[in-house]
């Protein structure tokens, strides 16, 4: 039986249960990172070309980037836990149809409703992190959240590459599978109810748009949630291309290629982790930290786009490694900021929250998918694209300082 509700905290943390809200948040980001070693098999194996197969990463960012809106405010209205359980059982349905896809077109459907269901771990997962923690324990939790959400990347290709090889394509979403329904029975055991009061008219059609109308007209809100989407865009922008970069232009192996992921994840761990004790330490505080991130992403966009005409292992990874460093960097700090000052509608935040990210996502991954030619030049412009964008917004917006953020 799932243990009941604890009180929130400003300086503690239930490591157990951010391990748990942690695998529910990565279950968003493995399910691209597992089966991108499979991109180019499955157009081979479905006679899909490039372009098509890339968009299956661009429906599921899309799916997942609309279901926040509508899970968000049901975990307001009725719960965390009730909510959770029928978004994970509805991701186990529509993995199996993916796993069962017979054309191109059915496997879009499949990423699409997968995605759609898939949102409501990280969005609610979040939600629950606002009820239980305040303050440093809130940036540490969200930190630690990023922090093993940053393996995702990394142990998803280096595994999926493997069962590509041995199993084929297909196997990856039976595994996928596999991992939402150990999760499934997880939450039921150690996830009790955190939502401390229900917003009983958070499905209110006029209180619903009111909310979110509020969320966008709040340039505080939306100062955090640009910085953190648009850093999202370099690295979804990565996840399209580098498949097909270091594949199908390398002639790398598919478990090769899973391996490779692991230097830009430990980038990302490197600089979650640097900013968390940055912050814990005092010597910087949330905005502060979040325009150094910034800076730092922006050299890496400069170093893939000095280095691009010469494509090689190193001249993709290490450029790519600095960028996921400064987004390592930006991201606790960002949600946090952007999730602190809204207890009462903490899912719809949390849900406004993905949405611009994995819809700024979906858009960049099309964009990256429309403008590749072999090459990383149209990756090194959206990164510094993405550096120079969010710059100018956490610039121009304002940002309240809620608590120790």
């Amino acid at each position: 039986m799932a243990k009941p509700i604890p009180p929130r905290s400003s300086d503690k943390i239930d490591v157990a249960l951010v391990l748990l809200l942690t695998l529910l948040v990565a279950l968003g980001p493995l399910s691209i990172s597992f089966y991108v070693s499979s991109l180019p098999a499955i157009g081979r194996d479905l006679g899909a070309d490039s372009s098509l197969v890339q968009k299956t990463l661009t429906v599921y960012l899309a799916g997942f980037a609309l279901g926040q809106l509508f899970f968000g405010p049901l975990s307001d209205r009725y719960g965390r836990r009730p909510v959770m359980f029928c978004g994970l059982i509805a991701y186990i349905a529509a993995t199996i149809f993916c796993a069962m896809a017979w054309d191109i077109s059915a496997l879009l459907i499949g990423r699409f409703l997968q995605g759609l269901a898939a949102c409501v771990a990280p969005v609610v997962g979040r939600a629950v992190v606002r009820d239980m923690f305040e303050g440093k324990a809130a940036i540490k939790a969200f930190s630690l959240i990023g922090a093993v959400i940053g393996l995702a990347p990394a142990i998803g290709p280096a595994i999926g590459g493997l069962i590509q090889e041995g199993f084929g394509w297909r196997a990856n979403f039976i595994a996928l599978t596999c991992m939402a329904l150990v999760i499934t029975v997880w939450v039921g055991a150690k996830l009790g109810e955190t939502i401390r009061e229900r917003n009983m008219d958070a499905l209110q059609p006029r209180r619903l748009v009111g909310n979110y109308a509020g969320l966008l007209a709040n340039r505080s809100y939306m100062a955090y949630v640009g910085v953190v989407s648009l850093g999202f865009c370099g690295m979804f922008a990565y996840t399209t291309d580098a498949s097909f970069l270091f594949i199908s232009a390398m002639g790398l192996r598919e478990s090769i290629f899973g391996l490779l992921i692991v230097f830009t994840t430990g980038a990302f761990v490197t600089g979650n982790i640097t900013g968390s004790r940055l912050i814990a330490s005092g010597l910087v505080r949330g905005p502060v930290l979040i325009r150094i991130g910034i800076a730092i992403e922006l050299v890496g966009g400069l170093l893939m786009l000095w280095r691009s005409p010469e494509l090689s292992i190193l001249n993709v990874v290490a450029p790519m490694m600095v960028y996921m460093i400064g987004f390592g960097m930006v991201l606790p700090a960002g949600f946090a900021g952007a999730l602190q000052p809204f207890p009462r509608v903490a899912g719809s935040a949390s849900a406004m929250l993905g949405c611009m990210q994995m819809g700024l996502g979906a858009v960049t991954s099309a964009v990256a998918a429309t403008l590749y030619q072999g090459t990383a030049h149209s990756l090194a412009g959206i990164m510094i694209f993405a550096a120079v964008a969010g710059f100018l917004v956490f610039l121009i917006l304002p940002r309240s300082q809620p608590g120790a953020i």
